[in-house]
């Protein structure tokens, strides 16, 4: 089962997937690490991988060879089931000046993965606002690497002194 970086939650879904699988199932179900969505894709149609873990945005665009699938011939996807409703957060530093996505501009901005489908909802995201990615600093890192995995944990676990820290933009909802 195709996932993502192994500290996303696509892993830890993926991981557990598995562990159930190979205990109620008669088939050997191994968990693989990938650069994420758009990297599944890619890898299920060259036949290295059989089931993965994909936002289903990029389903979309995989199946009507359109956006980063466009020269792509990807055949043979099929989507059984959304696991759960994806969410993406714009996030900054509580003193920060961003209030909107345009103030992001020549800011360093965080996009996961290149392949991964945190990356392409940002072009989403950017495109909505008559952006691109020129506009921007890209800095790509996976959630180990950055520190977006405390970011989130502070908030899923509402530790209100780490949370006066950061704040959510909530002025994207064009896409």
């Amino acid at each position: 089962i195709g996932t993502g970086d192994e500290n996303g939650y696509y892993y830890q879904y993926g991981k557990q997937l598995c562990e159930k699988l190979n205990a109620t199932q008669k088939v050997e179900a191994k968990i693989v690490t990938t650069s994420g969505s758009a990297g599944n894709i890619r890898l299920i149609n060259q036949g290295y991988l059989d089931v993965a873990l994909v936002q289903s945005d990029i389903v979309y665009a995989a199946t009507h060879n359109i956006e980063q699938f466009s020269d792509a011939k990807i055949k043979n996807i099929h989507s059984y089931r959304g696991l759960y409703t994806d969410t993406c957060h714009l996030v900054v530093h509580a003193d920060s000046d961003i209030l909107d996505v345009t103030d992001l501009q020549n800011k360093k901005v965080g996009v996961n993965q290149s392949l991964s489908g945190t990356f392409f909802t940002v072009c989403r995201i950017f495109d909505s606002y008559n952006m691109s990615l020129q506009d921007i600093n890209l800095v790509f890192k996976s959630y180990q690497d950055s520190r977006i995995k405390e970011i989130l944990c502070n908030f899923l676990t509402n530790d209100l002194i780490s949370l006066k820290k950061f704040r959510i933009i909530t002025k994207y909802s064009r896409i």
